[in-house]
């Protein structure tokens, strides 16, 4: 009989044990808050790349484009009147990056990026050019006027397209060319453009 008791004291002890684990769950450790990794900086949705195929080589130094982009600014010579303008790129351009004094050349300047930028006049022919490439010897960054070829394909004041190149050229002891054909949008005027 004492047996029977002990053996129906142990089934409730028991029994009241599991019921109090299921009703009360043990609390969980508290784990360390993960900080999400920042987002990568991307342009504007109001500032859109194109579709292009091309490179641009320095030095025998090759770059690939990859990036497009085409804007509304004011022009170099008559600030009263909106250029269209295009970037050839191999990595992407920012609304910021134009915003930075001498973005484009700081990013060229490290190696970050490759690019041509080239001012289109009233009559949608290309003036001067900026060249942004490492492979330069003196400078990372330079001007040319005169050297750059525009065969349109389509422009409709929405978007252009076509291809933009330069034949081979020779400037002090530098040699470059660059060949793009392409397509983009034309983005609105941007709010603020350094000097580049």
């Amino acid at each position: 009989m004492k047996k029977l008791s002990l053996l129906l004291a142990f089934a409730i002890v028991t029994s009241a044990s599991v019921w109090a684990q299921a009703s009360h769950p043990a609390a969980k450790k508290p784990t360390a808050a993960v900080k999400p990794a920042p987002p990568a900086p991307i342009a504007s949705p109001t500032f859109q790349p194109g579709t292009v195929t091309g490179s641009f080589t320095v030095n025998g130094k090759k770059a690939i484009f990859k990036y497009v982009y085409a804007f509304l600014q004011a022009g170099s010579f008559d600030s009263d009147r909106d250029n269209v303008y295009v970037i050839l790129s191999d990595a992407p351009v920012t609304e910021a990056m134009l915003a930075e004094e001498f973005g484009l050349s700081k990013q060229a300047g490290d190696g970050k990026l490759h690019a041509i930028r080239v001012e289109f006049n009233e009559k949608m022919q290309p003036g001067m050019g900026d060249l942004y490439h490492d492979g330069f010897k003196e400078m990372s960054a330079m001007s040319s006027q005169g050297t750059h070829d525009f065969v349109p394909s389509s422009y409709d004041g929405k978007s252009l397209a076509g291809k933009l190149s330069a034949k081979p050229q020779k400037s002090d002891e530098d040699r470059w060319e660059y060949s793009a054909t392409f397509t983009a949008p034309i983005n609105p005027k941007l709010k603020s453009m350094a000097k580049q």
